[in-house]
């Protein structure tokens, strides 16, 4: 059974569960830490989904089972080599589309990108 991680929202009390993945979002927990009076009148707490990564261990990769095609970050075929001058460390087919071998890949590659944006 998988494990969920929730955060309070209003003071940052943490929590876990085991859950089944069907109600992964039925019934979050409540804070209990809150001053209030009670179930009743406690925040619900979100999904913590930073800290469920991060238990994972520092170098969380999650190999995929085979090279995922992303074609949402994708460029057009005529860009393809601009792209690749400028962006050497993201993969990408003749396509346009960008090559993922894992989630850690993915992750650079959406940070490496929004850097791109946001200088231009």
């Amino acid at each position: 059974m998988p494990r969920y991680c929730y955060k309070c929202p209003s003071c940052g009390e943490q929590a876990t569960e085991f859950r089944p993945v069907a109600r992964r979002n039925r019934r979050r927990p409540v804070c209990l830490k809150c001053p209030t009076t009670g179930r009743d009148g406690a925040p619900v707490m979100d999904r913590d989904i930073k800290t469920e990564l991060s238990s994972l261990g520092p170098d969380f990769s999650m190999k995929y089972a085979k090279e995922c095609v992303d074609d949402t970050m994708g460029v057009h075929p005529d860009q393809v080599p601009e792209h690749r001058r400028r962006h050497p460390n993201i993969r990408l087919n003749n396509e346009g589309s960008i090559l993922i071998g894992d989630h850690a890949e993915r992750l650079s590659t959406i940070k490496e990108l929004q850097k791109a944006f946001t200088e231009e």
